[in-house]
């Protein structure tokens, strides 16, 4: 029997706040996650994978296609005996849908910038009680190699996406290679991305200004939804409004800005280029 499957199809098999649940790329697959998975698997059983889609490791590495696709990970994750149950979809671990599907005991989270992970965990925390969060006590592994990428093609001739297309991709960070552009009247005023201090990308262009700039008449784009801190930030700045590219996150930065009146829309690309070869 497949161990690959949907939420729904997990959720009748298991009992409720005894599942482990982590999500990643897996990609490239190294000794790094094999031993976070092992580390997981000793939380408690079933161990529930989550294996992110092609579009999100496309946006988290970088904007390119994936050498090996979602399907060919999923199976290679199954492939490991203390493995339970694999999931292939673009939602993380921590994403509302996840917890009320699954009920997990534990969730476990991979290191990251300790501020932006708080703000995470107390969310967390706050929603949802009954679900423990686990840090791994060991580092990410950037030092293997994607090898026989390719970059894709949104075919989009808007000038504000190409230049936000385009600093993702120059984006020096080992993981999550993520742009933001502010703008005023359709006009770019400057753009940055995120770099190896993993300050996010929306926290350094705020930074560029001063505090007391009036940014009110501004419009901010990024590649992917603010998460909750980055959301706090713009709030403070009283931006205009903003505009993501594509959807990723556990939803709480968008939330938020909702809450406190900043208009907060998804970016729909009119797209001309070809459909082969690419996956959004």
């Amino acid at each position: 029997m497949s161990k690959i499957k949907s939420f729904k199809e997990i959720a009748k098999l298991i009992k409720s706040h005894q599942a482990t649940v982590i999500g990643s790329s897996f990609y490239p697959f190294n000794s790094y996650y094999l031993h976070l998975l092992k580390w997981a698997a000793k939380k408690s059983k079933p161990l529930i994978v989550i294996v992110q889609t092609d579009k999100v490791v496309s946006l988290r590495r970088g904007l390119v296609v994936p050498s090996e696709n979602q399907n060919q990970r999923a199976k290679r994750i199954a492939s490991l005996s203390f493995v339970d149950y694999i999931i292939i979809s673009s939602r993380v671990a921590h994403n509302p849908f996840c917890i009320k599907l699954l009920k997990p005991k534990f969730i476990i989270f991979q290191r990251n910038n300790k501020i932006y992970q708080r703000a995470t965990l107390e969310d967390l925390k706050r929603n949802h009680p009954d679900v423990q969060a686990k840090i791994a006590p060991f580092g990410r592994n950037f030092h293997q190699e994607i090898s026989n990428i390719r970059p894709f093609h949104l075919g989009t001739k808007n000038k504000i996406i190409l230049y936000l297309i385009l600093l993702a991709k120059k984006s020096n960070a080992s993981f999550g290679k993520i742009s933001a552009v502010l703008t005023k009247e359709n006009k770019i005023l400057t753009g940055v991305a995120n770099s190896d201090k993993e300050e996010h990308a929306e926290i350094i262009l705020l930074k560029k200004f001063k505090p007391k700039k009036n940014l009110s008449d501004c419009t901010l784009f990024t590649l992917i939804p603010p998460c909750l801190v980055c959301a706090k930030a713009i709030v403070g700045r009283n931006l205009r409004g903003v505009y993501y590219l594509f959807k990723y996150g556990d939803g709480m930065g968008i939330k938020y800005l909702k809450f406190k009146g900043v208009k907060i829309k998804q970016y729909r690309i009119q797209s001309t280029a070809s459909k082969k070869g690419r996956i959004f």
